[in-house]
């Protein structure tokens, strides 16, 4: 799971700094690396995202981001729409509060990633939606299951592709669609 609350200062040791990543970043575009993956925990918690994602950007590489998008704020915000990552991939952890909240054990984190996800879309961030599988939301795995992956209802969920299905995902979500052709 993607941190969502703030345990920064205890991972903080574990983490390279921003000079150590810069010569990575050297190092790797040196040898022809075009594609650069941030992950985590949750890449948003560092403090440095910023530097190292326009380091990264300006580089030249094609920079993906792996987040929950709980701890995107304007800045942030403004930063991906001005040097748009090539994708953004967002966990999904439950179609409801009740089952997102008794993932991530933070109350309010549903309506806060429901939020992100909107100015995402309007911002025309080329989005990924991933739901991990966990068994603390089965319930809500099954229903998105039943509703967009069931072989034997062919119907307009399925046979147009996976297009429809996010569109019905982002629609379960209650996530008004922006006026661009990114889901």
């Amino acid at each position: 799971i993607c941190l969502v609350k703030d345990r920064y200062t205890t991972r903080k040791k574990q983490e390279l700094d921003f000079s150590t990543v810069r010569k990575f970043l050297d190092e790797a575009v040196s040898m022809g690396v075009l594609n650069v993956a941030f992950s985590g925990g949750e890449i948003l918690i560092r403090e440095d995202f910023e530097d190292i994602y326009v380091y990264a950007i300006k580089k030249g590489c094609l920079v993906s981001i792996y987040s929950n998008i709980t701890l995107l704020d304007k800045r942030k915000l403004d930063l991906l729409q001005k040097y748009p990552p090539d994708r953004m991939q967002v966990s999904i952890y439950g179609l409801s509060k009740e089952t997102y909240e008794k993932v991530t054990r933070v109350h309010g984190s549903f309506e806060l990633f429901k939020k992100n996800l909107t100015l995402l879309r309007e911002r025309c961030i080329r989005l990924i939606l991933h739901f991990p599988l966990c068994s603390s939301y089965e319930k809500d795995y099954k229903r998105m299951e039943e509703t967009y992956f069931n072989p034997n209802k062919r119907d307009d969920k399925i046979t147009q592709g996976p297009e429809a299905v996010v569109k019905k995902l982002i629609s379960a979500l209650e996530i008004p669609h922006p006026k661009s052709h990114y889901f």
